[in-house]
């Protein structure tokens, strides 16, 4: 079972937090939908079901960082949680940086500096495939671009005479240079789909 809040019609995004309070703060940083799971063992179930609804929606699970949990347990419920959660419907996980000490999810960041850092990790996630794929396209061209120098003699141009350029800087976390706080520039997209 779940709770939604906001409306997943026409969702580009729809997201799934552990918590009621949780998904209040993201729905309310973000304007878009969130389903309410109630515990982090019902992530993967709920996100199922909601892929099952909407198909062509994609998911972005705002996982609870149970780091206080881990040291106690050597286990951090949240993150398994969210990332099987996001495993299990091609999606990604995102998880809160900068809590105060006893801080474990995004309300709890919310509360300690506030609604806009919230949506910058969010926003942040929910850019980084397209990113991804950029990246890998210009990683790709590049790679290609050098294969053809090293076939051609020293000093020939292509056949088709363009200039040789180098690739395009990468951009922030963002997507756009300086438009994001410096800490999420370290961020990246895993295979696995968690954004970290």
């Amino acid at each position: 079972c779940w709770h939604l809040i906001g409306d997943a019609a026409a969702a580009d995004v729809l997201m799934i937090a552990e918590g009621y309070a949780t998904s209040a703060s993201v729905h309310e940083a973000t304007g878009k939908p969130v389903a309410v799971a109630f515990d982090a063992g019902n992530l993967a179930k709920v996100a199922q079901a909601l892929h099952e609804l909407h198909p062509r929606t994609r998911l972005l699970i705002a996982g609870d960082d149970d780091h206080d949990t881990e040291q106690r347990t050597g286990k951090n419920p949240g993150r398994v949680g969210a990332g099987a959660a996001a495993r299990a419907v091609q999606g990604a996980s995102v998880f809160p940086v900068g809590l105060p000490d006893g801080g474990s999810d995004f309300n709890d960041l919310a509360q300690h500096v506030g609604a806009d850092a919230v949506r910058s990790l969010i926003e942040a996630a929910i850019a980084a495939p397209v990113q991804a794929a950029a990246l890998q396209s210009r990683k790709r061209k590049a790679a290609s671009d050098r294969s053809d120098r090293a076939e051609r003699p020293q000093g020939a141009s292509s056949d088709e005479g363009e200039a040789e350029t180098s690739p395009a800087p990468e951009k922030s976390a963002s997507g756009l240079p300086g438009a994001s706080p410096a800490y999420l520039d370290r961020f990246h997209l895993t295979e696995e789909g968690v954004f970290h």
